[in-house]
C-alpha cells in the first residue's frame, strides 16, 4: 500500500499534547509551558526525550515504526523534510506524471531518515542509501524491511576508499529519469574541533548533537567531504540533475561556492533551513541548463550577497505591452520563436547566438549568412503587470548568461526609445 503524506506537514508547530494522546510514551517527557492553554514542550537537551519524540512523529505522521539505537544521531524530522522538499522542488518533480525519481542518499545511517520520509511523501521515488558502517547499514535494513519498503529503498555498503557515488548506483539509474543526490555529511574534522567550538558558544544548542563518531566527524570536516563530492560530480555531470549537501557551518559555504565558481559551475542554488535557533544551509549545483527562479536559488539578506548566484530575473519599468514587444522589438530578431502568449504572459525560444547587435545587423544587411548553432537553446519567460507598468523577464533555460543579459539590455533600450 502506498502512503502519501502532505509534504508541508510541519509548517505548523508540533502540538505535543495531541501527539501524546496517540503516543502515550511521550507523556513522561512533557513539560508544561502554558498552564492556562495546556501547552507543552519537551527538553530538547535530553537524549531520551528527543529519541521518543522522533519515534512518535515517525509513527503518527508517517506510519513508520523504527528502531533507534542509543549511540547514534537522532534526526530532527522538520528540517530533514524541508531539505527533501527543496531537492524535489529543484528537480521539477511533478506528481501528476509517472516519471521515476531516483535519489542517492550518501551516508544514510542506521535510521535512513531521508529514504524513509521520501517513500512516504513522494510517489514513484526510489532512494539509494549508502553507508561505510556495517552496523548502521544492518539496522537501516531492519528499519526498511519492517516497514515493507524494500522496493522503495536500496541500501549499499561502501568503504572510505570508495567513491562517494558508487558504481552500483550509477549502473542502476538512467539519465532519462529524474535523478538527484542529497547528503548530510559529518560537520567536524575532529572531536577537538567540537570542544573548541562549544567553548565559544554563549548558549548551548537547543537540541543535542548526538551521534556516533562516523556520523559527526570526518577527515577534513564537511568542507572536504563536499569538495570531494564536487570533484566526483565533474565526472558524472549528467547523472544527477542536482547534486547537493546540507551544511552545518556557514564558513563552509564560501569555500565551496568559490570552488564551484573556479570550476565554472555557474548553475548553483542556496537555501537556509531554520529550526528553532539552529540554522543549516543547503548547497546544490547542476550541470543541466535548466535555470531556477530566484526564490529557489537565492537567500535574502546582505550576509549572502557575495555568496548568492547571479539573478535569473530582471525587471523593466514600461507602459508598453507584450504586443509591442512582438511587433516592434522581436520582429527584427533572427531565430526567435514564441512558444506561448497572452496579454500578460509570453514564453519564447531563441536558437543560436545574438542577432540584435549592430555588428550582426550590418552583416545581415550586406546579405551575409551567419552560422546558427542549433544546439544553443535559450528559453525566456515574460510577465507583464499593466497595473504596475512592470515587465519581468525570467531566464528559464540556457548556458550563456551573457546572451540573456544582452537581450535584456536590447529590449530595455528599445522600450525606452
Amino acid at each position: 500500500m502506498t502512503i502519501i503524506v502532505n509534504k508541508n506537514i510541519y509548517k505548523k508547530p508540533i502540538n505535543f499534547k495531541d501527539l501524546s494522546l496517540s503516543c502515550p510514551e511521550l507523556r513522561e517527557y512533557l513539560i508544561p509551558i502554558n498552564n492556562k492553554n495546556f501547552e507543552f514542550t519537551i527538553n530538547f537537551k535530553d537524549e531520551d526525550s528527543i529519541r521518543c519524540l522522533t519515534k512518535c512523529l515517525l509513527e503518527k505522521d508517517f506510519n513508520l515504526r523504527v528502531k533507534l539505537p542509543s549511540n547514534n544521531l537522532i534526526p530532527t524530522l522538520p528540517n530533514r523534510l524541508d531539505y527533501i522538499n527543496y531537492i524535489f522542488d529543484l528537480s521539477g518533480y511533478d506528481a501528476t506524471t509517472n516519471k521515476k525519481v531516483n535519489i542517492l542518499d550518501i551516508g544514510t545511517g542506521p535510521l535512513p531518515v531521508y529514504p524513509l520520509l521520501i517513500s512516504r511523501v513522494y510517489d514513484n521515488a526510489v532512494t539509494y542509501g549508502t553507508d561505510i558502517d556495517i552496523d548502521s547499514l544492518e539496522l537501516a535494513n531492519i528499519n526498511t524491511t519492517n516497514n515493507n519498503l524494500n522496493d522503495n529503498i536500496k541500501l549499499y555498503k561502501t568503504t572510505k576508499q570508495d567513491n562517494l557515488i558508487p558504481s552500483v548506483v550509477i549502473d542502476n539509474i538512467s539519465e532519462n529519469e529524474i535523478n538527484c543526490q542529497l547528503c548530510n555529511p559529518p560537520f567536524y574534522e575532529s572531536i577537538e574541533e567540537i570542544k573548541h567550538l562549544e567553548n565559544f558558544k554563549s548558549t548551548k544548542p537547543k537540541s543535542m548533537n548526538l551521534g556516533s563518531f562516523n556520523e559527526i566527524v570526518t577527515e577534513g570536516g564537511e568542507t572536504s567531504f563536499v569538495s570531494n563530492l564536487i570533484d566526483e560530480s565533474l565526472n558524472n555531470q549528467r547523472l544527477f540533475k542536482w547534486y547537493s549537501s546540507l551544511l552545518g557551518k556557514f564558513s563552509s559555504l564560501e569555500v565551496l561556492i568559490n570552488k564551484l565558481r573556479q570550476l565554472n559551475v555557474n548553475n548553483y542554488a542556496l537555501k537556509e533551513i531554520t529550526l528553532g535557533s539552529t540554522r543549516r544551509w543547503v548547497l546544490a549545483w547542476s550541470f543541466y541548463y535548466d535555470r531556477l527562479p530566484n526564490h529557489l536559488m537565492r537567500i535574502e539578506g546582505g550576509t549572502f550577497k557575495s555568496l548568492n548566484p547571479p539573478s535569473n530575473e530582471v525587471y523593466i519599468s514600461t507602459d508598453k505591452s507584450l504586443d509591442y514587444l512582438i511587433n516592434y522589438v522581436f520582429i527584427n530578431i533572427q531565430n526567435l520563436s514564441i512558444d506561448s502568449y497572452n496579454d500578460n504572459f509570453m514564453q519564447l525560444t531563441l536558437v543560436g547566438d545574438e542577432t540584435w547587435s549592430r555588428s550582426v545587423r550590418r552583416k545581415l544587411m550586406k546579405g551575409e549568412t551567419l552560422p546558427v548553432d542549433s544546439n544553443k537553446i535559450t528559453k525566456l519567460r515574460f510577465n507583464y503587470d499593466s497595473m504596475e507598468c512592470s515587465l519581468k523577464i525570467t531566464w528559464l533555460y540556457g548556458n550563456d548568461r551573457q546572451l540573456f543579459i544582452s537581450l535584456y539590455k536590447h529590449i530595455n533600450s528599445k522600450l525606452l526609445n
